[in-house]
Parts: C-alpha cells; sequence; structure tokens
C-alpha cells in the first residue's frame, strides 16, 4: 500500500520542526562541550547526523511531490532561514560533524 506523503503545508511544518531540533542540539552539545570531555557529546552529535540524513530525505520527497514550486520555495523548506542559517552554514556545519564522527567509532 502506497502512503500518501505530505501536503505542502505538512513538509513546511517538518522541516521547520527539524531544524528548530537541529539548532538546539547544536546549542546544547556546545553548553556540554564547555564543562565535559569532547566524547561526551558523541550521541549529540550523531543524532544531529540523522536529523540530516531525514532532511534530506523528505527534501528529495518534496521535490518529487511539489515540481510545481520554485527554487527558492523549494529551498526554503527543509534548508530555509533561521535567522542566519542558510544552506551553506548546514554545509559546513555538516562537513564539521563528520570529521567529529570519523574520529569516533
Amino acid at each position: 500500500m502506497t502512503k500518501p506523503g505530505f501536503t505542502l503545508e505538512q513538509h513546511k511544518d517538518i522541516g521547520e520542526k527539524l531544524g528548530l531540533i537541529k539548532d538546539e542540539l547544536g546549542q546544547i552539545i556546545i553548553k556540554i562541550s564547555k564543562a565535559y570531555p569532547k566524547e561526551t557529546t558523541y550521541r549529540l552529535h550523531r543524532a544531529i547526523e540523522l536529523i540530516n540524513l531525514t532532511r534530506s530525505k523528505l527534501d528529495d520527497k518534496l521535490a518529487e511531490e511539489h515540481p510545481e514550486l520554485t527554487t527558492a520555495e523549494f529551498n526554503s523548506i527543509y534548508y530555509g532561514t533561521r535567522g542566519e542559517k542558510t544552506r551553506e552554514n548546514e554545509s559546513a556545519s555538516s562537513s564539521r560533524e563528520e570529521s567529529f564522527d570519523s574520529s569516533h567509532p
């Protein structure tokens, strides 16, 4: 049985929530890192990585389900701005997380 997918409004809602959760986890990591060794935050880094993978998959589904979106509309849903965050900033953040991940099995 095929599942129905999301409406555009559902994509927008989930995209915003996942972005906020990721940002909040990042702030928590910073706070913990100031008080405890780096390895204390490993699983939180992993959680951010998994959130990013989920956002990427949902971004792909958005493209399939809503081809009528302009590039600007499309880019704003899962990687839109929240404060100063942009897709470029997140790519840099993801690279830092990947380098952290590769040093911890």
